[in-house]
């Protein structure tokens, strides 16, 4: 399937399918890709968005909140856990000065 992927490509992919599990999902989308040319640090991508002074600490927070944010907005809503988060996420934002 990688055949025509260089390693900088495969690194990217592998840190982003790391994400995806870190972040309790079992399949890698757009968001983890994202976070995985973060995490590799050095290739292109991560070149144009220093060029255009984004902040790859804060884009990878912000980032991985949207992902939790979809992950709870899926969970049932009589889940004590959805309740719980809902509570946590204004007070990681504030800790986070987002």
């Amino acid at each position: 399937m990688f055949d025509r992927f260089t390693e900088k490509s495969i690194k990217v992919v592998m840190l982003a399918q790391e994400e995806a599990r870190r972040l309790g999902h079992n399949f890698v989308e757009t968001e983890q890709l994202l976070l995985g040319l973060i995490s590799e640090g050095e290739g292109i991508a991560v070149q144009v968005l220093k060029s255009m002074e984004v902040n790859l600490q804060q884009a990878r927070i912000e980032v991985e909140n949207k992902i939790l944010e979809a992950t709870i907005a899926e969970l049932p809503a009589s889940s004590q856990l959805v309740t719980d988060c809902n509570q946590l996420l204004p007070k990681i934002a504030n800790f986070f000065n987002l």
